[in-house]
Order: C-alpha cells, then structure tokens, then sequence
C-alpha cells in the first residue's frame, strides 16, 4: 500500500486498470504523464458500468493540480487486454486506496475524481455531487467533473442541470460517445425522440461499437415505430457483457416488435434471471405469454407482478388481466379490467387500444371505432392492434376512411 502513496498513478494501473474498467477495456498508455484514471458512470436505458468503452481526447495533456502525476483530462486509447467487468468490492478497493492517496493529497484532482465517479455508479450521490464541486472550484476547466456532474443530476432526476452541465463538457470535448449517449438519455426521458436519435448517431460516428449508444439507439426507434431499425442495432450488438435486467428486457421488446417470439422469450427470461422483481419484464413475458394462448404462466407473472407493485406501473398491469381475458372471450372481464386501468389513470391510452380491440372481436363497431380513435390519436401507432382485428377491418372502405379523419401526434424533437 506505501507504493500506493509515493506514486498514485499506480492506484490507476493496479487497481483501476485490473478491476474497473469495463467491456472493451480501455487502455492506459506506456508515458505515465498521459495515463487516465478516470471516465464516464455511464447512466442509461441499458444497464449501468464504471469504465464503459473508449473515449478519445487529445487536447489537453498538461498536469492538473500541484501534485497530481496524471491528467484526468486526456486521451483512452483502444485495449486489447481482457479486462473483467466492474464488481462492487472493485470499487470499495478504490475509494479505499484513493482515501489513503487523499489523506496525503487531499487536493489531487485525479484521485477526487475517481473517487467522485465510484461514488457516482454505487449510487451515493450527494457525495458524489460534492466531490465533483470541489474539483470545479479547484479546475473550473476540468470537463471530466462537469460531465460526471451531469449523470449525477440526471440520476437525481435534475435534468436541467444535468443537460447544462453535459453540454458543456460536450463544447469542451466533441468526440466522447459517453457524452452524447447521456444527453440522449435527457431526450429520451423529454420524448425528444429526434434529438436523442441525433446524439446516438453522433455517439456512433465516433465509435461504431460502442454498444450502449447503439442499444439506446434500438430503443429510440422501437418508440419511432422503425423496428427493423431497431432490430438491425440489437442484432449486431455481439457484447452482451455489462448489460443488466432492463437491457435484456428492452432486447427482448424488439425481437418481439419484429416477430422474434423465441428470441423474446429467451431475453425476458435472462432479464428477470438477472433481477426477479423487474415488474415490467414480468408484464412484456406475461405478454407474449398471453400473445402465445399461455394463459396460466401469463397470470402467473401478471399476479407476482401486481404484488410488487406499489402504483406506477398499475395501469399497464390492470391492462395486461384485460388483454389475457379478451383473448380468452372472457370479454366482460377484459372491458372491467381496462376500465380498472383508467381509473387509475385517466390517460393510459393504450387501455382505448385493448377497448377497440376487444370491440372490434364482438362486432360493436361504434366503439370500436371511438376508442381505437382516442388510441391513435394519443400516438399509437396502428401496428399496435391484433392481428386478428386487422384481418377483420383494415381491408375495409370503412375503416379507410376512418383513417383520413385522425390526427396524429408526431413524435418530438
């Protein structure tokens, strides 16, 4: 541990190195001045890891602070080395190795970063915030903190502050797929679907592998409605390592959307492996159960969702006993249960689409045609209704008509 205090950076090429970063590996270069100890927590729809891929900069490669040995500043390069993902003892290991490096160097800006971003992925955030202030006030130039600032606002759900802080590390550094992978996710969360798109694209300009830019991307086009898009990303996406239970879960949605049955099962069942309380991994399997005529296995993860389940989710799930219930002709359990989903919560849309559904099954055209209306026009896309009602009136003079006469809401952005 004393070579830890007499040369810091070895903290980085022991520890960090060895047991932080994550899939992919970054790389520290042989000139110990321009080594890097510090990167992104990256923050997304998929999965969450300390170290994720490349980042490249060239532009500052100058000392920080008086006695820090490595810029927090410079450039990561490609690694061939087979480094292991990041595990929670990997980062007790470092926080408790750069306290020791602090208590020497109490204003070491590498180390106050580092220290920062463990603080950051294992979720203590008020900590974390306080750490990447210091080292503003300490560097207002160091972009690193502004950018590990941004994700900490974001996960406290302060996306102005975060979108301010992540744009400015953006003006500082252009070529960081981390950068605008996380200003996606404030898109995202905004429904500036577009926007989000954009900063992907850009992400993936700068490295066409960075798979959690590419993963995001699969989801902003599953919302957009362009699945084949989406399952072109999820398909070449080959490194599965470091995504957690809502990435698998979201893979699975998209090999659904493009008829993948097999293939959504199986990434369902990885996701609620990987965590048994993902309540909507429980609902999109009980889904597909329900898609498939599995009616027992589709209460059975309907029920263990719904026991889980405090109040955010409710609607989907009141929605999901509707949909398993009109495919069983149970239909005036199916319209109780939808009419259970909108009490508890007046715009859940998606319970007009399961109504014009099952409407549209019991010949009841006026009501079909007024709720698959209030469906479309909240922005459903009409893809989304069963097969079987499109067989029964897509074909139609009628419905043609009917479908001059909506007004659709355009995605944003």
């Amino acid at each position: 541990m004393n070579n830890y205090i007499d040369e810091p950076r070895l903290i980085f090429r022991d520890t960090i190195k060895n047991n932080l970063i994550g899939p992919g590996s970054d790389v520290f270069v042989s000139n110990a001045e321009e080594e890097i100890i510090s990167d992104y927590p990256l923050s997304r729809y998929f999965s969450g890891i300390l170290f994720p891929e490349k980042q490249v900069d060239n532009t500052q490669k100058d000392s920080i602070g008086n006695n820090a040995n490595v810029n927090a500043n410079t450039a990561i390069e490609d690694s061939t080395d087979d480094t292991p993902s990041p595990k929670i003892e990997d980062s007790e290991n470092t926080l408790s190795i750069s306290k020791e490096i602090l208590e020497k160097e109490p204003d070491n800006i590498a180390c106050l970063l580092a220290k920062a971003n463990c603080l950051n992925e294992t979720g203590n955030l008020d900590e974390a915030l306080e750490l990447y202030n210091k080292i503003l006030l300490l560097d207002p130039n160091c972009y690193l903190a502004y950018g590990g600032r941004g994700i900490a606002y974001q996960k406290f759900g302060n996306n102005d502050q975060a979108f301010s802080d992540l744009n400015y590390a953006i003006k500082k550094v252009n070529n960081s797929p981390i950068l605008f992978t996380q200003r996606a996710l404030i898109h995202i969360e905004h429904q500036n679907f577009k926007l989000a798109l954009n900063d992907l694209n850009h992400a993936l300009k700068i490295d066409k592998n960075f798979k959690f830019a590419k993963l995001n991307r699969a989801f902003v086009f599953r919302v957009l409605g362009e699945f084949g898009k989406a399952f072109s990303d999820i398909e070449t996406t080959d490194d599965l390592e470091g995504i957690d239970s809502e990435g698998f879960h979201q893979k699975g949605i998209v090999y659904l959307k493009n008829n993948k049955v097999n293939e959504a099962l199986t990434y369902y069942n990885k996701a609620i492996e990987l965590n048994d309380k993902n309540i909507e991994a429980l609902y999109s399997r009980a889904m597909l159960y329900s898609q498939i005529n599995d009616f027992d296995n589709a209460f059975v993860d309907l029920d263990k969702a719904m026991q889980l389940e405090n109040s955010h989710f409710k609607d989907y799930l009141f929605n999901g006993y509707a949909d398993v219930y009109r495919r069983m002709k149970s239909f005036d359990k199916a319209i109780s249960f939808t009419k259970a989903a909108l009490d508890h919560n007046k715009n859940f849309f998606w319970a007009y689409i399961t109504l014009a559904e099952i409407y549209g099954e019991i010949d009841k055209k006026e009501s079909f045609y007024e709720n698959l209306r209030l469906g479309l026009e909240s922005g459903f896309d009409i893809n989304d209704i069963d097969e079987e009602i499109k067989i029964k009136y897509f074909k139609t003079k009628e419905f043609k008509s009917f479908l001059k006469t909506i007004k659709r809401r355009k995605p944003s952005g």
